[in-house]
């Protein structure tokens, strides 16, 4: 067997050199990534199964061929998502397909959202500070914010329903994140 000839000098060092010194500076920011994040949540309210992150990645790729002309069949099929989507809004806000999530909500009517934020209510925190989770939570504002405006121009007739809390209060208690001993603190 040959053996592999070894390259001496100057510039081969050098480079030998380099590239140790890339490995090195990769391997510190690896660390200082994981010390930066290690105090997050990774899973708080649980896993998808692998069948509804499947099907949840598949309603995605179909969502994103918007191949559905009839307007009757796109709204069927957005309410046959959110109907699928009720008991596991959490765990789809906190995983990587709330991507589909966001870009689902432009299109829920304000019942949806409603219910949606009900169900966020008490997880604003743990919400926020998620990697998937603060996304969801910030479309989830804005579109609340949206459909506030509507109504104070007066645009929307008031669907509410009685049951639920009205939108402004949810909105409200989602901005109230933080207790105002820990605002002082600072």
């Amino acid at each position: 067997m040959p053996r592999e000839r070894k390259q001496r000098g100057h510039k081969p060092a050098e480079k030998r050199r380099l590239e140790k010194e890339e490995e090195e500076r990769k391997y510190l920011e690896a660390q200082e990534r994981d010390v930066l994040f290690y105090d997050r949540p990774k899973n708080p309210f649980g896993l998808l199964t692998h069948e509804d992150e499947r099907f949840f990645s598949e309603v995605h790729e179909e969502f994103k061929k918007n191949e559905l002309d009839d307007e009757d069949a796109k709204d069927a099929f957005i309410q046959n998502v959110f109907t699928e989507m009720k008991g596991k809004e959490l765990k789809i806000a906190t995983s990587p397909v709330s991507k589909f999530f966001e870009s689902l909500l432009p299109l829920c009517p304000r019942s949806e959202l409603q219910r949606i934020m009900m169900v966020f209510k008490g997880h604003t925190r743990e919400l926020a500070i998620h990697r998937f989770g603060s996304f969801a939570l910030e479309k989830i504002a804005g579109h609340a914010g949206i459909w506030i405006s509507k109504d104070l121009d007066g645009t929307v007739e008031d669907q509410q329903n009685e049951e639920w809390e009205s939108l402004e209060k949810l909105f409200q208690s989602m901005v109230e994140v933080a207790p105002t001993a820990s605002v002082l603190r600072w």
